[in-house]
């Protein structure tokens, strides 16, 4: 499981050259979550074509904050320092945030691929959504690019076996 950014959809951000660093910290986010995307959508192409028993999927939380976290030790009380948060009102808390992973993870009908939200998009009960086509189906050489400049900066091939 994969998780991206509703800002993946909003803005484009080029993918040529994944090093490249963008100018802004929204857009330098933006761009590691597309790259993510891509692979994550090539990566379940590949493990189709080696008839693998495994599912690419790809999960957006919303807009998760503290102040809309339950109160729970050690994870949110008096020693978890407070930050303001501009989105607070239109966001969920935390833990609800994580729901979109969970279905995608617990549900028996996932399927490699797919793209799990918050209904709302920054909020609400998780359900499958359509993705980008840009990062969904990119040219093939494009998805292929990311992948080897991935395999590159990792310093490792990433090979799956084929399953007979």
């Amino acid at each position: 499981m994969h998780t991206s950014t509703g800002f993946v959809s909003q803005f484009r951000v080029d993918v040529d050259d994944v090093r490249a660093t963008p100018r802004t910290a929204i857009a330098a986010y933006t761009k590691a979550k597309t790259v993510t995307e891509v692979f994550a959508f090539e990566l379940d192409r590949r493990l189709r074509a080696a008839a693998l028993p495994v599912a690419s999927l790809v999960v957006r939380p919303g807009v998760g904050v503290d102040a809309k976290t339950p109160t729970r030790a050690g994870i949110r009380d008096a020693t978890t320092p407070y930050q303001r948060n501009p989105y607070t009102l239109w966001a969920q808390g935390k833990d609800t945030a994580a729901w979109a992973a969970v279905r995608a993870l617990t549900d028996p009908a996932a399927l490699g691929g797919e793209y799990y939200s918050p209904a709302g998009r920054l909020r609400g009960l998780p359900v499958r959504v359509e993705p980008s086509a840009r990062t969904h189906t990119p040219p093939a050489e494009l998805a292929k690019s990311v992948w080897d400049q991935l395999e590159k900066l990792a310093g490792v091939r990433f090979e799956l076996p084929i399953r007979r």
